[in-house]
C-alpha cells in the first residue's frame, strides 16, 4: 500500500449488516466497561441518522442534536447498568 495512493477504506472487504451488528455488541459492552472511546464510536456511527430522525419527528433539527446528546451524556452517567 504504500506510495500506490489507494486508501485503506477503497481495499477493505464489503461490510455485512451482521458485521456492524458485531461491532456496535462489542462497543456496547466496551462502554459498559467505561470505554470513552467505545462511546465516541457509537456517537458519530449512529449520530446523523438519530439527528434526522429526531428532527423529521419533532420538526426542529436543533431540538434533535440537544436531545440526542443529552441520551448519550445520561448513557455513560448509567454505563454500569447498560
Amino acid at each position: 500500500m504504500a506510495g500506490n495512493g489507494e486508501s485503506d477504506f477503497i481495499r477493505q472487504e464489503p461490510f455485512s449488516p451482521d458485521d456492524a451488528l458485531e461491532k456496535d455488541r462489542q462497543l456496547w459492552q466496551a462502554l459498559k466497561n467505561g470505554d470513552e472511546q467505545a462511546l465516541e464510536t457509537l456517537f458519530r456511527t449512529h449520530w446523523v441518522f438519530l439527528r434526522d430522525y429526531g428532527a423529521r419527528l419533532s420538526g426542529r433539527r436543533e431540538l434533535a442534536e440537544d436531545a440526542i446528546q443529552e441520551v448519550f451524556l445520561r448513557l455513560w452517567e448509567k454505563r454500569r447498568f447498560l
